[in-house]
C-alpha cells in the first residue's frame, strides 16, 4: 500500500495567520492529491509553534486539522510523532494524544457525522523521530478513546 507524506513546508504551528493560510491551502492540496491517487493515508507533522508556546502552538496544530478536514474526506491523516527540536509540538504522546483528542471534540460539535470512531486521524510513531525526542518505545501512549489505529515504523 503506498503512504503519502506531506511537504514539510506544512505548519499547521505557526499562528502567523498568513503563514497558517498558506500551511491549509498546501494540505487541503495534498488531502485532494492522495485522495485521487486512491492512497487512503496521508502522513503529516504536526509543526512547530514558532516562539508562541507549546499551548499555543497545541491549539493551532488542532484548529488548523479542523479547518481542514471535510466531509468528504477517504483518506486518513497520520500525524507524525516529532523529534522535539525547537519548538516542535507533536513530541510527546501526550501532545498528540492532546492534539486528536481535542480535534474530536471540535469536529463532533460541528455536527458532522464523518468521524464516528475518528477514523480519520492515525498516529504514525516513527522511531527516527521518537528515539532522539527521548520516548522510549515501551512508554504507554495516552490512547484518545476514539483513537482507532497506531501505525509504528521501524528501520
Amino acid at each position: 500500500e503506498v503512504v503519502v507524506h506531506a511537504p514539510y513546508l506544512i505548519n499547521l504551528g505557526n499562528l502567523n495567520p498568513e503563514k497558517s493560510e498558506f500551511s491549509y491551502n498546501i494540505l487541503v492540496n495534498e488531502i485532494n492529491r492522495t485522495t485521487a491517487m486512491g492512497c487512503r493515508y496521508l502522513v503529516l507533522h504536526p509543526g512547530a509553534h514558532v516562539k508562541a508556546g507549546d499551548e499555543a502552538g497545541l491549539n493551532q496544530i488542532i484548529l488548523g486539522l479542523n479547518t481542514v478536514m471535510h466531509e468528504n474526506m477517504t483518506c486518513k491523516i497520520a500525524l507524525e510523532t516529532m523529534a522535539g527540536k525547537g519548538n516542535e509540538v507533536g513530541k510527546t504522546f501526550e501532545e498528540l494524544s492532546s492534539i486528536i483528542d481535542f480535534s474530536i471534540s471540535i469536529f463532533s460539535l460541528t455536527g458532522s457525522t464523518v468521524f464516528t470512531s475518528f477514523s480519520t486521524v492515525l498516529l504514525l510513531v516513527d522511531a527516527v523521530f521518537v528515539l532522539p525526542s527521548g520516548i522510549k518505545l515501551s512508554s504507554p501512549f495516552p490512547r484518545p478513546p476514539l483513537l482507532t489505529a497506531i501505525i509504528l515504523l521501524l528501520y
